[in-house]
Protein backbone atom coordinates (compact mmCIF):
# COMPACT_ATOMS: atom_id res chain seq x y z
CA UNK A 1 0.00 0.00 0.00
CA UNK A 2 1.01 3.63 -0.42
CA UNK A 3 1.51 5.87 2.14
CA UNK A 4 2.12 9.58 1.99
CA UNK A 5 5.25 11.00 3.82
CA UNK A 6 5.77 14.79 4.61
CA UNK A 7 9.25 16.44 4.38
CA UNK A 8 9.07 19.21 6.48
CA UNK A 9 11.77 22.46 6.68
CA UNK A 10 11.16 26.04 7.47
CA UNK A 11 8.53 27.86 5.33
CA UNK A 12 11.10 29.76 2.47
CA UNK A 13 9.35 32.52 0.71
CA UNK A 14 10.24 34.26 -2.28
CA UNK A 15 10.78 31.55 -4.86
CA UNK A 16 9.07 28.47 -6.33
CA UNK A 17 11.89 26.61 -4.50
CA UNK A 18 9.27 27.16 -1.70
CA UNK A 19 6.68 24.16 -2.36
CA UNK A 20 9.56 21.50 -2.96
CA UNK A 21 10.23 21.52 0.68
CA UNK A 22 6.90 21.76 2.10
CA UNK A 23 5.03 19.55 -0.27
CA UNK A 24 3.34 15.94 0.33
CA UNK A 25 4.63 13.61 -1.88
CA UNK A 26 3.15 9.88 -2.69
CA UNK A 27 5.90 7.62 -1.79
CA UNK A 28 6.53 3.86 -1.41
CA UNK A 29 7.10 3.47 2.55
CA UNK A 30 11.23 2.91 1.74
CA UNK A 31 11.30 6.28 -0.25
CA UNK A 32 11.51 9.19 2.58
CA UNK A 33 14.19 7.08 4.21
CA UNK A 34 16.29 7.06 0.56
CA UNK A 35 15.49 10.56 0.54
CA UNK A 36 17.08 10.76 3.56
CA UNK A 37 20.09 8.69 3.19
CA UNK A 38 20.67 10.38 0.37
CA UNK A 39 21.14 13.52 2.37
CA UNK A 40 23.40 12.11 4.82
CA UNK A 41 25.32 10.06 1.48
CA UNK A 42 25.65 14.31 0.24
CA UNK A 43 27.19 15.59 3.65
CA UNK A 44 29.36 12.46 4.18
CA UNK A 45 31.11 13.15 0.59
CA UNK A 46 31.32 16.59 1.27
CA UNK A 47 31.69 17.37 4.63
CA UNK A 48 32.11 14.23 6.88
CA UNK A 49 32.75 16.04 9.85
CA UNK A 50 29.31 18.10 9.87
CA UNK A 51 25.30 16.62 10.37
CA UNK A 52 22.69 17.05 7.79
CA UNK A 53 21.11 19.67 10.32
CA UNK A 54 24.51 21.60 10.21
CA UNK A 55 24.13 21.54 6.44
CA UNK A 56 20.98 22.91 6.00
CA UNK A 57 21.12 25.80 7.78
CA UNK A 58 22.37 26.95 4.94
CA UNK A 59 19.30 26.00 2.78
CA UNK A 60 17.18 29.51 3.47
CA UNK A 61 19.50 31.64 2.77
CA UNK A 62 20.64 29.69 -0.62
CA UNK A 63 17.37 29.78 -1.85
CA UNK A 64 16.65 33.82 -0.58
CA UNK A 65 19.65 35.24 -2.19
CA UNK A 66 18.81 32.84 -5.78
CA UNK A 67 15.17 34.78 -5.55
CA UNK A 68 16.55 37.96 -5.30
CA UNK A 69 19.04 37.78 -7.90
CA UNK A 70 16.23 35.90 -10.32
CA UNK A 71 14.23 39.04 -9.61
CA UNK A 72 17.07 41.57 -10.87
CA UNK A 73 17.38 39.50 -14.05
CA UNK A 74 13.63 39.84 -14.73
CA UNK A 75 13.88 43.38 -14.21
CA UNK A 76 17.17 43.67 -16.19
CA UNK A 77 15.47 41.69 -18.61
CA UNK A 78 12.31 44.02 -19.05
CA UNK A 79 14.43 47.29 -18.83
CA UNK A 80 16.35 45.82 -21.75
CA UNK A 81 13.27 44.98 -23.76
CA UNK A 82 12.10 48.58 -23.25
CA UNK A 83 11.61 50.70 -26.49
CA UNK A 84 14.28 52.85 -27.14
CA UNK A 85 12.70 56.49 -28.04
CA UNK A 86 14.15 59.78 -30.12
CA UNK A 87 13.58 63.25 -30.22
CA UNK A 88 14.82 65.42 -32.85
CA UNK A 89 16.73 68.30 -30.88
CA UNK A 90 16.28 70.74 -33.76
CA UNK A 91 12.80 70.22 -34.80
CA UNK A 92 11.51 68.60 -32.19
CA UNK A 93 10.13 65.25 -33.76
CA UNK A 94 8.71 62.81 -31.11
CA UNK A 95 7.46 60.50 -33.80
CA UNK A 96 9.27 57.06 -33.98
CA UNK A 97 7.74 56.08 -37.07
CA UNK A 98 9.76 59.57 -38.28
CA UNK A 99 13.28 57.85 -37.87
CA UNK A 100 15.49 56.10 -40.80
CA UNK A 101 17.98 54.03 -39.33
CA UNK A 102 21.21 53.39 -41.74
CA UNK A 103 22.78 50.19 -40.54
CA UNK A 104 25.81 50.64 -42.68
CA UNK A 105 26.88 53.82 -40.97
CA UNK A 106 25.39 53.49 -38.16
CA UNK A 107 22.77 56.77 -37.89
CA UNK A 108 19.41 57.27 -37.17
CA UNK A 109 17.98 60.26 -39.14
CA UNK A 110 15.01 62.30 -38.10
CA UNK A 111 12.83 62.11 -41.55
CA UNK A 112 11.24 65.29 -40.96
CA UNK A 113 14.65 67.74 -40.77
CA UNK A 114 17.23 65.25 -41.64
CA UNK A 115 18.92 65.67 -38.57
CA UNK A 116 21.26 63.11 -37.05
CA UNK A 117 19.46 61.83 -34.09
CA UNK A 118 22.40 59.43 -33.11
CA UNK A 119 24.98 58.47 -34.28
CA UNK A 120 27.43 55.46 -33.89
CA UNK A 121 24.36 53.01 -33.33
CA UNK A 122 25.27 49.49 -32.19
CA UNK A 123 24.55 46.85 -34.37
CA UNK A 124 22.59 44.57 -32.58
CA UNK A 125 22.94 41.34 -35.20
CA UNK A 126 25.89 38.87 -35.78
CA UNK A 127 29.01 40.38 -37.01
CA UNK A 128 28.52 38.10 -39.77
CA UNK A 129 26.31 35.65 -41.78
CA UNK A 130 25.86 32.34 -40.65
CA UNK A 131 24.01 29.27 -43.32
CA UNK A 132 22.80 26.15 -41.82
CA UNK A 133 25.15 23.88 -41.53
CA UNK A 134 27.88 25.99 -40.95
CA UNK A 135 29.79 27.31 -37.96
CA UNK A 136 28.73 30.43 -36.59
CA UNK A 137 31.74 32.92 -37.88
CA UNK A 138 31.01 35.26 -35.54
CA UNK A 139 32.31 34.02 -32.52
CA UNK A 140 35.56 32.34 -31.70
CA UNK A 141 36.12 29.65 -28.75
CA UNK A 142 33.81 28.57 -26.20
CA UNK A 143 31.05 30.40 -25.16
CA UNK A 144 31.10 32.30 -22.06
CA UNK A 145 29.99 30.84 -18.95
CA UNK A 146 27.60 32.95 -17.29
CA UNK A 147 28.81 31.61 -13.83
CA UNK A 148 32.08 33.05 -13.78
CA UNK A 149 33.44 36.51 -14.47
CA UNK A 150 34.45 38.32 -17.23
CA UNK A 151 37.66 37.91 -16.43
CA UNK A 152 37.47 34.30 -16.34
CA UNK A 153 36.12 33.73 -19.58
CA UNK A 154 38.42 36.40 -21.71
CA UNK A 155 41.79 34.76 -19.61
CA UNK A 156 44.19 33.44 -21.81
CA UNK A 157 45.27 29.72 -21.17
CA UNK A 158 49.17 29.15 -21.05
CA UNK A 159 50.25 25.78 -20.94
CA UNK A 160 53.94 25.12 -19.16
CA UNK A 161 55.28 23.51 -22.29
CA UNK A 162 58.17 21.32 -22.42
CA UNK A 163 61.01 24.05 -22.34
CA UNK A 164 63.14 24.75 -25.31
CA UNK A 165 60.58 27.03 -27.10
CA UNK A 166 61.61 29.43 -28.97
CA UNK A 167 60.48 33.16 -28.12
CA UNK A 168 61.15 36.97 -28.83
CA UNK A 169 64.13 37.18 -31.25
CA UNK A 170 65.06 33.74 -31.43
CA UNK A 171 65.79 32.80 -27.96
CA UNK A 172 64.94 29.88 -26.13
CA UNK A 173 62.97 29.87 -23.02
CA UNK A 174 63.45 27.19 -19.84
CA UNK A 175 60.88 25.56 -18.13
CA UNK A 176 61.54 27.79 -14.92
CA UNK A 177 61.31 30.76 -17.17
CA UNK A 178 57.78 29.53 -18.40
CA UNK A 179 56.27 28.63 -15.00
CA UNK A 180 57.54 32.23 -14.14
CA UNK A 181 55.73 33.71 -16.65
CA UNK A 182 51.97 31.50 -15.82
CA UNK A 183 52.74 32.51 -12.08
CA UNK A 184 53.03 36.03 -13.14
CA UNK A 185 49.93 35.76 -15.72
CA UNK A 186 48.18 33.83 -12.59
CA UNK A 187 48.77 37.03 -10.20
CA UNK A 188 47.73 39.05 -12.97
CA UNK A 189 44.42 37.43 -13.49
CA UNK A 190 43.66 37.20 -9.95
CA UNK A 191 43.93 41.06 -9.17
CA UNK A 192 42.60 42.27 -12.11
CA UNK A 193 39.39 43.48 -9.62
CA UNK A 194 41.79 44.92 -7.36
CA UNK A 195 43.81 47.19 -9.74
CA UNK A 196 40.41 48.14 -11.34
CA UNK A 197 38.88 48.97 -7.46
CA UNK A 198 40.41 50.53 -4.95
CA UNK A 199 38.53 48.74 -2.04
CA UNK A 200 40.73 46.34 -1.09
CA UNK A 201 37.59 44.81 1.23
CA UNK A 202 36.18 43.08 -1.47
CA UNK A 203 37.00 39.80 -2.73
CA UNK A 204 39.14 39.42 -5.75
CA UNK A 205 36.87 37.87 -8.66
CA UNK A 206 39.20 35.45 -9.61
CA UNK A 207 39.49 34.33 -5.71
CA UNK A 208 35.42 33.72 -6.78
CA UNK A 209 35.98 31.92 -9.73
CA UNK A 210 38.97 29.95 -8.46
CA UNK A 211 36.35 29.02 -5.60
CA UNK A 212 33.99 28.06 -7.79
CA UNK A 213 36.04 25.88 -10.14
CA UNK A 214 37.08 23.83 -7.33
CA UNK A 215 33.08 23.65 -5.93
CA UNK A 216 32.35 22.08 -9.47
CA UNK A 217 34.74 19.86 -9.24
CA UNK A 218 33.46 18.62 -5.98
CA UNK A 219 29.65 18.68 -7.13
CA UNK A 220 30.51 16.73 -10.59
CA UNK A 221 32.35 14.10 -8.23
CA UNK A 222 29.83 13.84 -5.81
CA UNK A 223 26.59 13.89 -8.55
CA UNK A 224 28.41 11.07 -10.39
CA UNK A 225 29.18 8.72 -7.88
CA UNK A 226 25.84 9.19 -6.41
CA UNK A 227 23.91 8.49 -9.70
CA UNK A 228 22.32 11.78 -9.75
CA UNK A 229 20.53 13.42 -13.29
CA UNK A 230 22.62 16.06 -14.89
CA UNK A 231 20.30 19.06 -14.38
CA UNK A 232 20.61 18.25 -10.31
CA UNK A 233 24.33 18.73 -11.04
CA UNK A 234 23.70 21.79 -13.09
CA UNK A 235 21.41 23.15 -10.83
CA UNK A 236 23.36 23.05 -7.87
CA UNK A 237 26.14 24.83 -9.69
CA UNK A 238 23.96 27.24 -10.31
CA UNK A 239 23.42 27.84 -6.94
CA UNK A 240 26.20 27.87 -5.78
CA UNK A 241 27.80 30.42 -8.30
CA UNK A 242 24.77 32.71 -7.42
CA UNK A 243 25.54 32.48 -3.49
CA UNK A 244 29.05 32.80 -4.13
CA UNK A 245 29.03 36.23 -6.14
CA UNK A 246 26.69 37.57 -3.25
CA UNK A 247 29.09 36.70 -0.45
CA UNK A 248 32.01 38.89 0.18
CA UNK A 249 33.31 36.01 2.81
CA UNK A 250 32.30 32.41 2.65
CA UNK A 251 33.67 30.58 5.78
CA UNK A 252 31.98 27.30 5.44
CA UNK A 253 32.45 26.23 1.87
CA UNK A 254 31.84 22.96 2.44
CA UNK A 255 28.41 23.12 4.05
CA UNK A 256 27.38 25.51 1.44
CA UNK A 257 28.41 22.85 -1.26
CA UNK A 258 26.75 20.34 0.40
CA UNK A 259 23.42 22.90 1.05
CA UNK A 260 23.32 23.47 -3.05
CA UNK A 261 23.51 19.85 -3.82
CA UNK A 262 20.86 18.71 -1.85
CA UNK A 263 18.92 22.60 -2.30
CA UNK A 264 19.00 21.29 -6.33
CA UNK A 265 18.25 17.49 -5.87
CA UNK A 266 14.57 18.91 -4.02
CA UNK A 267 14.35 21.51 -6.72
CA UNK A 268 14.62 19.58 -9.69
CA UNK A 269 12.00 16.79 -7.86
CA UNK A 270 9.89 19.13 -6.68
CA UNK A 271 9.90 20.19 -10.85
CA UNK A 272 9.21 16.88 -12.30
CA UNK A 273 6.33 16.30 -9.72
CA UNK A 274 4.43 20.04 -10.87
CA UNK A 275 5.19 18.69 -14.65
CA UNK A 276 3.37 15.69 -13.55
CA UNK A 277 0.50 17.14 -11.66
CA UNK A 278 -0.16 19.23 -14.62
CA UNK A 279 0.13 16.05 -17.66
CA UNK A 280 -2.28 14.53 -15.43
CA UNK A 281 -4.54 17.25 -15.14
CA UNK A 282 -4.44 18.00 -18.74
CA UNK A 283 -5.14 14.57 -19.61
CA UNK A 284 -7.86 14.70 -16.96
CA UNK A 285 -9.35 17.50 -19.07
CA UNK A 286 -8.86 16.20 -22.10
CA UNK A 287 -10.75 12.91 -21.29
CA UNK A 288 -13.52 14.74 -19.74
CA UNK A 289 -13.99 16.93 -22.94
CA UNK A 290 -14.38 14.27 -24.75
CA UNK A 291 -16.81 12.81 -23.05
CA UNK A 292 -19.77 14.92 -24.59
CA UNK A 293 -18.49 14.33 -28.04
CA UNK A 294 -18.61 10.79 -27.69
CA UNK A 295 -21.97 10.40 -26.34
CA UNK A 296 -23.25 13.06 -29.05
CA UNK A 297 -21.25 10.77 -31.82
CA UNK A 298 -23.55 7.31 -30.66
CA UNK A 299 -26.84 6.97 -32.62
CA UNK A 300 -29.85 7.45 -30.47
CA UNK A 301 -31.70 4.63 -29.79
CA UNK A 302 -35.05 4.78 -31.43
CA UNK A 303 -38.27 4.19 -29.91
CA UNK A 304 -40.20 0.29 -30.23
CA UNK A 305 -43.07 1.70 -32.75
CA UNK A 306 -39.76 3.06 -35.27
CA UNK A 307 -38.24 -0.65 -35.05
CA UNK A 308 -41.32 -2.62 -35.64
CA UNK A 309 -43.05 -0.10 -38.06
CA UNK A 310 -45.39 -2.27 -39.44
CA UNK A 311 -48.86 -2.71 -37.55
CA UNK A 312 -51.88 -5.30 -37.91
CA UNK A 313 -55.41 -3.62 -38.35
CA UNK A 314 -56.49 -6.41 -36.27
CA UNK A 315 -55.48 -6.81 -33.10
CA UNK A 316 -52.85 -3.70 -33.45
CA UNK A 317 -49.58 -5.99 -33.19
CA UNK A 318 -46.51 -4.88 -34.43
CA UNK A 319 -43.31 -6.16 -36.42
CA UNK A 320 -40.57 -5.39 -38.07
CA UNK A 321 -40.72 -7.08 -41.22
CA UNK A 322 -43.75 -7.80 -43.89
CA UNK A 323 -43.37 -11.21 -43.76
CA UNK A 324 -44.12 -11.72 -40.54
CA UNK A 325 -47.02 -9.25 -41.07
CA UNK A 326 -48.68 -11.23 -43.58
CA UNK A 327 -48.29 -14.97 -41.80
CA UNK A 328 -49.88 -13.05 -38.84
CA UNK A 329 -52.59 -11.74 -41.13
CA UNK A 330 -53.44 -15.38 -42.26
CA UNK A 331 -53.93 -16.53 -38.93
CA UNK A 332 -56.91 -13.98 -38.38
CA UNK A 333 -58.10 -15.25 -42.17
CA UNK A 334 -58.37 -19.37 -40.66
CA UNK A 335 -59.99 -17.98 -37.31
CA UNK A 336 -62.60 -16.23 -39.10
CA UNK A 337 -63.48 -19.03 -41.69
Amino acid sequence: MKTEHVIKTEPLSGSAFTGSFNSKIKSEPGESKSLTSLEQQIVDRICPNSTVEEVKIYVPKIVKIDAEQLSKQTASIGDNLAMTHYKCSSCGNADQESFAEDRRHGQITCTVCGTVAQDHHIHDGAWKRQFSGEVNPSFHGPAPDPRFSSGHNLRTNMSMGSGGELGVGGTKTTKKELRDLRNAQNDIEMNLTRYANADAKRTREGYKDKQKTEAFRVIDDVSFSLQLHESVTQRAKQLFATYRDCREQLQALKRVEAACLITAFYDIMAQGLSIKKEKNDESIQQSSSKRPKIMESLPKQKSYAELHPFQCKVCERRFNNKKMLRIHSREHKKGKA
